[in-house]
């Protein structure tokens, strides 16, 4: 059992434009690193449901909760890991509002507790080995900060130019982001099958230079992941970074039901949603059971419910066999620069 991702990789701001979610909405998210179960409980939904397949992380998001809970802003900080803090002394404080799964999983993982929880996913520590291997070869980290402190694209354009592009860089990228090193390293295998795209890393690579130059990085909290580990805060408008938003959540993370079950068997028998954020699950499954899925949505819902996802590497926009999704344009950009694309569509 291992947490793949400890922070989610979709743009929050996006998402919540995009879904709309109201004091009259049902919400069922995935799970994930927990911020857009979080993002989405903000706008006071009836219910909203979080649901993974990876028990892993809805212990996870069972401790983020917990933190917000009972920790105050500066501490809460810290405990996940984006200032110093004795982490170990206070999980201790927050294990009696854990369930017994989570107490027992936090229990064998507590050097992850150490390091802080915002670094214990394993996409999260492959950017770690990015940083070191291939980023600090090209530029130094001081150098980086400056980067993420530019208040311009043309200024970002100007530094990726000159000190980022060249070949060494692109060579050393494109190793790194191999379909061989990041099935490996950085996400499940699972995630490639699907996908009919050739080369991988050229693609990456592209997506890279065009969000490091196109996407200003200043505010963007992905950015700032990515090339130096770290987020910068109190943040505006982040889900819990924004300090009115942590405090806010105190009210409303608590009544996030959290399910341990595919989104399949989950919606086999759910009641009705009418707000879903299915991230990027398609990524690693066939066309046929994609379209399934939507069936089973298209089953538990009614007019106007909305549906939001990602595609990644592997196309999945279009479902002949269920017509009453139509997609709809979202007027807004993406601060995850990696996506191909995404969708958000509305029942008809």
């Amino acid at each position: 059992m291992e947490i793949m991702y400890s922070m989610c990789w979709e743009d929050y701001s996006l998402l919540n434009k995009a879904l709309g979610v109201g004091k009259s909405s049902s919400v069922l998210s995935i799970a994930s690193g927990g911020e857009n179960a979080l993002a989405l409980a903000l706008h006071h939904p009836k219910r909203i449901v979080a649901v993974d397949s990876n028990p892993a992380q809805i212990y996870l998001l069972e401790l983020k909760i917990a933190a917000i809970n009972n920790l105050e802003f500066g501490d809460f900080i810290g405990f996940l890991g984006l200032a110093d803090a004795d982490r170990r002394s206070i999980y201790q404080g927050l294990e009696l509002y854990l369930g017994e799964k989570a107490r027992i999983f936090w229990k064998g993982n507590s050097n992850l507790i150490s390091t802080g929880i915002i670094h214990c996913g394993k996409f999260e520590k492959y950017l770690s080995y990015f940083r070191k291997l291939v980023l600090h070869r090209i530029i130094s980290a001081d150098k980086v900060g400056k980067f993420l402190k530019l208040d311009s694209l043309k200024e970002q354009r100007a530094f990726y130019g000159r000190h980022i592009d060249g070949v060494l860089w692109k060579a050393m990228f494109r190793i790194f982001f191999s379909k061989t090193v990041m099935s490996s390293l950085g996400r499940k295998r699972s995630y490639f099958e699907h996908s009919r795209k050739k080369g991988i890393s050229s693609h990456y690579l592209e997506k890279t230079a065009y969000g490091l130059t196109s996407i200003p990085a200043k505010s963007n909290p992905f950015t700032h992941f990515i090339l130096s580990g770290m987020i910068p805060y109190p943040l505006h408008g982040h889900p819990y970074l924004d300090r009115d938003n942590f405090l806010l959540l105190k009210k409303e993370a608590g009544r996030i039901e959290l399910v341990h079950s595919s989104i399949q068997d989950y919606l086999s028998h759910a009641q009705e949603f009418d707000r879903f954020n299915l991230s990027d699950v398609f990524e690693a499954m066939p066309q046929e059971e994609y379209e399934r899925i939507l069936s089973a949505i298209a089953a538990a819902s009614h007019n106007g419910t909305r549906i939001c996802y990602w595609n990644n590497l592997v196309q999945r926009n279009s479902h002949a066999s269920v017509p009453s999704f139509v997609r709809k344009p979202v007027d807004a950009p993406d601060m995850v620069f990696f996506y191909s694309d995404f969708i958000c569509e509305h029942r008809k």
